[in-house]
């Protein structure tokens, strides 16, 4: 488990960033794995990739080989 503070997950992953109160409601419905710490809201960086899916067979497979 990495957790990443969700300010840091955002500037990894997203050209346009969610409100930190988006992320945070996605890691409480249980929508993204994370906790929420206190006013702090944390990703489980290596679950999330490894549940990250597109739906093209091609993509999933090569982001399977990254996640490996």
């Amino acid at each position: 488990m990495k957790l990443l503070a969700a300010s840091d997950w955002i500037d990894k992953y997203f050209d346009t960033p969610p409100d930190l109160r988006t992320v945070r409601g996605w890691v409480q419905r249980g929508e993204v794995p994370g906790r929420v710490i206190g006013k702090t809201t944390y990703v489980d960086d290596d679950a999330w990739k490894a549940s990250v899916r597109t739906g093209n067979s091609l993509a999933d497979g090569a982001l399977a080989k990254l996640n490996s």
